[in-house]
């Protein structure tokens, strides 16, 4: 899914071109619509890939504009809709990177063209980013296992203060100032390769940091460190010294719209899936520890029961978090280690087999323990056990595993015999919940479908937008645009538009509003377009539609 932006001081323009591109069925698209370029600049506060631009505006100039996008969203790609030939216009708009220039008197076909060549840029743009040269990603490394150490005691609990002395070892390979705060981005990781195939997990975090780091067009500094077995935060602060920082556009903002553009082809490169936590405000660096815990106290009790979506992210501000107190700090992975992770990233992706091996795995340190009073087994039990707790209430299985199996066991080790027992009750546990939650996911997306046609239902009398659609059911744009049309075979605003002439038939068959009260009712931003895509999808304007009706009721 792509962001159209219209831009013309001319009514009609601006309606026969968004009329132009809602036919456009071989794009997906997201299209919005300003008059004059100070309206232009506040949709700029969301990301836009192609905008088409009148240069020629009262106020703030289609040039103005243009300067404004290219310093903020270098991808996205500017075609000069215009009246005027003159060639100090051309000249000028040359002089911007990523930039066409189109005459208005130029037919429907060469306008949809040009967008449809914007895109194909964009995407092959992108594709040459993702290519990362080796040097850059042994130096993402260098900078990840440097400040690994000292982030990760932040995130547990230490104070600034006593790690100065580690950050001024480190001289100026410390990538952030600590007198300036910071972001934080929360992530829980779903991996879907197994140990065979695996190679240095931290790898991909490395890879997780440059996507991160092109999303933000290199805006900000970018470190990840660990949490626990599933959980990374992402620090990121704004690199003040870039000489093309954000001008118009506010930091939360704009790691926002970089991270859920990002997200959207992460899974198709890595094998990993990502649900991200942004907190939009800033973290002084002796409150990251406790703001960490109470993100993470947010997700367990509000989003993890609610059944979060991978390759999504959410936005959560101080308000979200005020009632949360913070929690105890985590309690360290013990021996062995990578298996653990690995089975942490590996539950949720239906794979009973590799599950089993790391089960495996484990009841080969577990053995030789022999006592099930052994702190190191009392240790390893809880932490696989609260592993299976939070896979059960993401998918909400309490009640239809409690069908089949006890769950006491996951919190009352004097249950087993021996350890032999323990893990031969994970793998009941396992065959049982992937069962289960392959039919609890299709019902999820039952549901989701089911909300989101709720809220179009509700709203059909507003302008609508993918992200306020995608928002009611907490989800991000692009997720949403991909699921709706692999649920139901149409885009989104092409069924909001199949709805809205429905309900216009129904009005006109039976109501005695005027076409214009119609037009209002269902969102349409004046009569003239309304009944422009009315013939289009059934061979007549309403005004004869609703006479054939008349003259049909009246022969009957």
């Amino acid at each position: 899914m792509y962001r159209l932006l219209i831009v013309d001081d001319e009514k009609f323009i601006v309606e026969s071109m968004l009329d132009l591109f809602s036919r456009q069925e071989d794009m997906e698209l997201e299209i919005l619509t300003a008059y004059y370029g100070e309206e232009a600049l506040r949709l700029l506060q969301s990301k836009i890939d192609v905008i088409l631009l009148d240069i020629n505006m009262p106020g703030l100039s289609g040039i103005d504009v243009a300067r404004q996008i290219t310093q903020n969203w270098p991808l996205c790609r500017i075609i000069f809709l215009t009246g005027y030939s003159n060639f100090a216009y051309i000249y000028q708009s040359n002089l911007m990177k990523n930039t066409t220039y189109l005459l208005k008197t130029e037919g429907n076909e060469t306008i949809a063209q040009a967008v449809k060549d914007a895109i194909t840029e964009i995407e092959e743009e992108k594709r040459q980013q993702q290519i990362c040269s080796q040097l850059e990603v042994n130096n993402v490394y260098l900078e990840y296992l440097l400040h690994l150490d000292i982030l990760t005691d932040l995130l547990h609990g230490k104070k600034q203060y006593e790690l100065q002395k580690s950050i001024q070892d480190m001289h100026n390979s410390f990538l952030f100032h600590t007198d300036s705060p910071v972001y934080l981005l929360y992530m829980k990781v779903k991996q879907k390769l197994s140990s065979e195939n695996e190679r240095d997990f931290h790898q991909y975090l490395v890879q997780i940091t440059l996507f991160l780091r092109q999303g933000l067009n290199h805006k900000f500094k970018i470190v990840l460190a660990d949490l626990d077995s599933r959980t990374f935060v992402a620090f990121l602060q704004p690199d003040y010294t870039a000489e093309d920082s954000a001008t118009f556009v506010t930091p939360s903002t704009y790691i926002r719209e970089g991270i859920n553009e990002q997200l959207e082809s992460l899974s198709s490169i890595l094998p990993l899936h990502l649900f991200c936590l942004f907190y939009n405000k800033k973290v002084e660096w002796n409150q990251i520890s406790i703001i960490c815990q109470q993100i993470q106290e947010y997700y367990t009790r509000i989003l993890l029961p609610q059944y979060p979506q991978y390759d999504s992210c959410i936005t959560i501000n101080e308000h979200d978090l005020r009632s949360f107190w913070p929690a105890k700090a985590p309690v360290p992975s013990v021996y062995p280690k990578d298996t653990i992770r690995e089975l942490g990233l590996t539950l949720g992706n239906e794979n009973k087999a590799v599950v089993f091996q790391c089960l495996e795995h484990i009841q080969n340190y577990l053995i030789p323990l022999k006592s099930l009073h052994h702190l190191s087994g009392i240790r390893l039990y809880h932490e696989i056990s609260n592993l299976y707790i939070e896979y059960i209430s993401q998918y909400r299985l309490e009640e239809k595993l409690a069908m089949q199996i006890g769950l006491y066991k996951l919190f009352n080790l004097s249950q087993f015999d021996s350890w032999e027992d323990l893990i031969e009750y994970y793998r009941q546990l396992t065959s049982i919940t992937l069962a289960l939650s392959h039919a609890e996911n299709h019902n999820q997306k039952e549901q989701i479908l089911t909300k989101i046609n709720a809220y179009i239902e509700k709203n059909l009398h507003r302008n609508l937008t993918l992200n306020e659609i995608a928002n009611s059911v907490n989800y991000n744009s692009s997720y949403i645009s991909r699921y709706f049309k692999q649920m139901t075979g149409q885009t989104i605003f092409q069924h909001i538009t199949q709805i809205r002439i429905e309900k216009a038939k129904e009005y006109l068959d039976t109501g005695n509003d005027s076409i214009q009260k119609i037009a209002e009712n269902l969102g349409f931003d004046n009569v003239q377009y309304f009944s422009l895509v009315f013939k289009k999808h059934t061979g007549m304007s309403p005004k004869n539609y609703r006479l054939r009706k008349m003259e049909t009721n009246i022969f009957s």
